[in-house]
């Protein structure tokens, strides 16, 4: 949103000049990977348009930036529970093994 690579970027769905959906996402270093990875840290549809593309649509645009960048691992988090969003990304992405722990606070 900067123009500096290492900050956030962002893309829209549109339609008929209302908003559909929105991702953010940022590139970041990586141990395992020199070349970095792509963190796609939102993604929302609005109710309305869910269903009908717009998420694989936005991150297929991330894919798309993320390989642009020479940086072709892309990752996300989602919670359990969030089965319709899992439905869709278990077409798109691999799930990975990894269970994510936060520091208490």
């Amino acid at each position: 949103m900067s123009g500096d690579a290492r900050d956030f970027h962002g893309l829209v769905a549109e339609a008929d000049g209302r908003l559909l959906g929105l991702t953010h996402y940022v590139f970041h270093p990586n141990l395992w990977r020199p070349e970095g990875v792509c963190y796609l840290q939102d993604l929302f549809t609005a109710p309305e348009a869910r269903g009908q593309g717009v998420a694989r649509a936005l991150i297929e645009g991330v894919y798309a930036a993320a390989d642009a960048a020479g940086v072709p691992a892309v990752y996300w988090l989602t919670a359990e529970t969030n089965y319709p969003g899992r439905m869709l990304y278990d077409r798109v992405a691999v799930k990975s093994p990894f269970i994510r722990y936060n520091r208490a606070p």
